[in-house]
């Protein structure tokens, strides 16, 4: 009972305010570039289906105005938690428009748009408003935890069971090379460097694969935080998934306990005077 009385005790964190904040910009970073081409992608006006007898498009998929009414609250909902105003709300709008946006998606329904749902339905659970200074039992702290930890541990030990080519990086640097999510510059030039890509291979193994255990060591905890930062950046300089990186960064600051968390806060402080 006093190890859960320890784990069930009421905690404020204020990582909750910028978690938000985060979530609200990566909800815009994510989605108000899909604008360019939103009709085509999201609703009837792309349908292959449309016009047929049996109307399946009209059934299934958004008319053009309806598809613009959703995204138009998703964006909403992303600028009133941006803002800290009606940040329940904002939330409630951002998941909903999300959860209609991607089944129009079907079968190309989005690792990082998962990824913002579950997110957005843990904020709906958080204790405060904006600023996160709320004590409560830290229930939706621990439910972002489990998250990433079956993110990042599932990927991790997929590759270290089945991907032996992970180990050599030839896997890292196929993945550099790929026509649908690499050929960026600098991943380009790294994935043909084998003294980079062996490192980072077993970086990733390491991080992905230990993030389970390690972050239950409360003294590595930021420093398992810190190659995952790294790893998120390096995504996104040297391969063609930034959305990928916004999306899994939003949490962050809720991987750290309060104290950690607030000795980061005094840390940044510190440096920006």
């Amino acid at each position: 009972m006093k190890v859960l009385d320890q784990w069930l005790k009421p905690e404020c964190h204020t990582g909750w305010g910028f978690c938000r904040f985060l979530f609200g910009l990566a909800m815009l970073a994510i989605w108000l570039p899909r604008g360019v081409h939103f009709e085509e992608r999201y609703t009837t006006a792309g349908a292959m289906l449309q016009g047929t007898p049996t109307q399946i498009s009209d059934v299934f998929m958004l008319s053009p105005g309806t598809g613009w009414v959703v995204y138009g609250l998703l964006l909403l909902g992303a600028g009133m938690i941006i803002q800290g105003r009606f940040v329940r709300l904002g939330t409630v709008l951002c998941v909903t428009a999300l959860v209609v946006l991607c089944q129009e998606e079907r079968l190309n329904y989005k690792g990082y748009d998962r990824l913002m749902f579950w997110q957005g339905l843990i904020l709906l659970m958080a204790p405060g408003r904006i600023d996160g200074e709320k004590t409560a039992v830290p229930v939706a702290r621990y439910a972002l935890t489990i998250l990433f930890m079956g993110m990042y541990g599932s990927t991790g030990w997929y590759k270290i069971l089945d991907e032996p080519a992970w180990q050599d990086g030839t896997a890292l640097a196929s993945h550099m090379v790929e026509r649908n999510y690499g050929l960026m510059p600098l991943g380009v030039w790294a994935a043909t460097q084998k003294w980079i890509m062996v490192p980072m291979s077993w970086a990733t193994l390491v991080f992905e694969g230990g993030f389970p255990l390690l972050w239950l060591i409360r003294w590595v905890r930021p420093w398992l935080l810190l190659l995952g930062l790294g790893f998120h950046l390096g995504i996104l300089f040297m391969m063609n998934v930034p959305n990928f990186t916004w999306a899994s960064l939003v949490a962050y600051p809720l991987l750290l306990n309060p104290e950690q968390y607030g000795r980061l806060q005094d840390r940044v402080a510190r440096l920006w005077r």
